[in-house]
């Protein structure tokens, strides 16, 4: 789990939180391939539900943005439901689709993380990629790179944003 919070156009690493999640059961093949973390290194860390209620704290008043974040809010769904909870009703922005807008001729397949990075010239030198935290502070800076352009773009306000997605 990683949580990067941005204040307007600043990334507020210092209050950055990222933490392994004890899944209570054995991790699949495909997810031991995509992100590394053998079983032993999750076993003993913070349940969801040890880490649900100061994550859900982080995002009252927020705006979650994230990478193809579709995919991540509906582990966050499934996985606050399975505690019996309720997950807010937060605002999303997918930094993939801002990325379509601001490069339309990257090409299909062309909006992965690494390639959005790559045209905004952020860096992945050193960042252990597929990692919660790691990821989490690229995609912060890959947002705060995108908003100058879409401003190039007529985008002026959140209302902007959420049609930009939904195009």
């Amino acid at each position: 789990l990683g949580v990067v919070p941005i204040d307007g156009l600043r990334i507020r690493g210092s209050r950055a939180y990222g933490t392994l999640v004890d899944p209570k059961r054995c991790s699949s093949k495909s997810s031991l391939e995509i992100h590394g973390i053998p079983d032993g290194e999750l076993c003993g860390q913070p349940t969801f539900a040890e880490v649900w209620d100061p994550l859900r704290r982080a995002l009252r008043g927020r705006i979650v943005a994230g990478h193809n974040v579709g995919f991540d809010m509906g582990f966050l769904r499934a996985e606050v439901a399975r505690i019996g909870g309720a997950c807010p009703n937060v605002p999303v922005i997918d930094t993939a689709l801002l990325a379509r807008a601001v490069f339309p001729r990257l090409g299909k397949g062309g909006y992965g993380l690494d390639e959005v990075v790559e045209q905004l010239g952020i860096s992945l030198d050193g960042v252990q990629r597929h990692r919660a935290l790691p990821d989490a502070q690229v995609t912060a800076e890959a947002l705060v790179a995108l908003v100058p352009r879409l401003l190039d773009r007529g985008v002026t306000t959140f209302l902007d944003l959420q049609r930009r997605c939904a195009e």
